[in-house]
């Protein structure tokens, strides 16, 4: 377990983050292994946990060879997901916020999402990735960044490939988050730490990334401030939310000047190419 010691006071919110490795299909082995993650971050105090995307059924969906049957029956329901009403109770015996990756079924449909469940074992919202590179053929997109309220203030998510795009990022932001969970499966390591410190710094928020290998507690200044040093670790950080929401750099923008970002025009060469 690593992070900055010491009890979360007044105006200082303790957030943890899980650097949890699952196994490819086993949901049950693997909400196993996060309830028992989940009740130690619990007792450090944590009132905010964070695991990686897909972690519940081992974020499957780029398996060679999948098919949409056979990801459909790992697909978890928000509203009567047996999992999701473990998570729910979870959240209400330990009194913590959750924001858990797994495989949606909505209807025909199968998205890559993230819940958040507070500490009354209510959903709060849940977010859909809208971004993954046409790498998730048997995910529908998603196509909104909701921001949610809690009692310590503002919160979004963004999902793995979602961090490598701005526009994620100051969208939250813009929204008034103040603290961006950013659940992955994917990129971590030098490049990774430098693109979620500047997503930080430039927009003035406090970001948790969550990797199966990796976890990030990045300040609004864009420090790490807590991060971890193996896999299926806890990392533990106490921050200071009134430290966010006043825009870093970004409180300089001026959108009046910014009106070509939105002219079909723009296109990147592959873009042109395609």
């Amino acid at each position: 377990m690593s992070g900055q010691a010491g009890g979360a006071g007044q105006g200082l919110l303790r957030v943890a983050g899980l650097a949890l490795q699952s196994r490819r299909w086993d949901r049950e082995a693997n909400w196993r292994k996060a309830k028992r993650m989940l009740e130690r971050a619990a007792k450090t105090g944590a009132q905010f946990v964070c695991a990686p995307e897909g972690f519940l059924e081992g974020y499957i969906v780029q398996e060679k060879g999948l098919t949409r049957a056979k990801y459909r029956s790992v697909g978890e329901s928000v509203r009567r997901g047996a999992y999701i009403r473990q998570m729910r109770q979870a959240c209400a015996d330990l009194g913590i916020y959750f924001v858990g990756g797994f495989a949606e079924r909505c209807g025909s449909q199968m998205h890559n999402s993230a819940a958040l469940i507070n500490p009354r074992g209510e959903i709060v919202g849940v977010f859909r990735k809208v971004h993954d590179m046409g790498a998730e053929p048997l995910n529908a997109k998603g196509d909104e960044f909701p921001v949610f309220d809690t009692e310590f203030g503002c919160v979004g998510i963004m999902i793995c490939f979602d961090r490598q795009l701005p526009e994620t990022a100051r969208l939250l932001a813009l929204q008034g988050a103040r603290l961006i969970f950013n659940p992955s499966a994917g990129m971590h390591g030098e490049t990774n730490d430098v693109m979620m410190r500047t997503r930080a710094y430039e927009n003035g928020v406090w970001i948790m990334f969550s990797h199966p290998q990796d976890c990030l507690i990045i300040s609004p200044k864009g420090e790490i401030v807590a991060r971890a040093g193996e896999a299926d670790e806890v990392v533990v950080a106490d921050i200071d939310l009134a430290q966010a929401g006043r825009g870093g750099p970004g409180r300089h923008r001026r959108p009046e000047v910014y009106g070509e970002l939105r002219s079909p025009r723009l296109r990147f060469q592959d873009e042109h190419r395609g």
